[in-house]
């Protein structure tokens, strides 16, 4: 059996074991995709045969910094140069920014990346962008958010900022939620493949693996524990 499928069958399981896995996994009934995709494993899947499918499928962490890290340095100039809002203004719209994206953060992982699919291309759909994370969760080039459609969503947040609030306060308050985005990313990445004595750090890991490995219905927020807290669901 490929290494891909070594210990990820389940009773009556449709799968083609020399096959790709991302379309067949919709194949399972909900409660075996649900029994499935929690039980964590060690490697990494293949998604296409193709391989250039297979490469673009897969992003090194350091994209985004890099990429991110970039854009939200320009934005920062911007302020600095061209906005005339007090200093203390913009460190808080900052700080405002940053608290927003952890809650965004909260929220999508628990409402959307952890609700029980039915269909077919719910599966497919839940397996692509979150379960194939909690099948291999040490998979470190499917960890981290794609650039290319992460970058509608960024436009896209920048774009409705600036349709509510004022042009200056919608650029701060925007790019702090860049910033608490790569913070997030950056940190995920960390929690997985690293290891730390720093108290913050270790609190954070420990509550993520609780996530994976004992209870995936708790502790949702992973640069921050703040609206686990707020919210009454800490990890155990």
């Amino acid at each position: 059996m490929p290494a891909d499928f070594e210990g990820a069958s389940v009773s009556g399981s449709p799968f083609e074991q020399d096959q790709p896995m991302l379309f067949q996994v919709g194949k399972l009934t909900p409660q075996q995709y649900h029994q499935w995709v929690y039980s964590p494993r060690l490697g990494a899947p293949r998604f296409f045969r193709s391989n250039l499918l297979e490469g673009i499928s897969k992003t090194s962490w350091w994209y985004v910094p890099v990429i991110w890290g970039t854009v939200s340095i320009a934005c920062l100039c911007h302020i600095h140069l061209h906005h005339t809002e007090p200093r203390f203004t913009t460190g808080l719209l900052l700080a405002c920014g940053v608290i927003l994206w952890q809650f965004t953060e909260y929220c999508i992982h628990r409402f959307l990346f952890h609700i029980q699919p039915a269909s077919y291309w719910g599966i497919t759909l839940h397996f692509t962008f979150h379960g194939c994370h909690h099948k291999w969760p040490l998979d470190s080039l499917r960890l981290v958010f794609p650039p290319v459609p992460a970058a509608p969503i960024i436009a896209g947040v920048f774009f409705a900022m600036h349709k509510v609030l004022p042009k200056e306060p919608a650029m701060t308050l925007s790019t702090g939620m860049l910033l608490g985005y790569i913070a997030y990313d950056c940190t995920h990445y960390y929690l997985h493949h690293s290891s730390s004595k720093n108290g913050v750090l270790r609190g954070l890991k420990k509550a993520h693996m609780s996530h994976h490995y004992r209870n995936h219905d708790a502790g949702y927020g992973i640069s921050s524990r703040l609206f686990d807290t707020l919210l009454i669901t800490p990890a155990l």
